[in-house]
């Protein structure tokens, strides 16, 4: 599951809540959570924010490196 999808429902919002407080598209969160784009840097902290975690690990980023087999270098 991606990474964002699960901070998501971790937190009870839907979609379209989390659009609205980060201002931006439900379409822009589908397509994030299904990988076909990345956020902006200013859309990755607000929604880091949101869910409460960092950038890194909202992007399934951690210490031993990328958490979900991609290779991002």
């Amino acid at each position: 599951m991606n990474r964002m999808k699960e901070l998501r429902e971790a937190k009870g919002l839907s979609k379209s809540a989390v659009a609205d407080a980060v201002g931006i598209t439900v379409s822009a969160i589908l397509k994030y959570e299904a990988g076909i784009t990345q956020p902006s840097v200013y859309a990755a902290w607000k929604l880091a924010r949101l869910y409460g975690v960092t950038i890194e690990e909202m992007m399934g980023y951690n210490r031993m490196g990328w958490d979900n087999g991609q290779d991002k270098s």
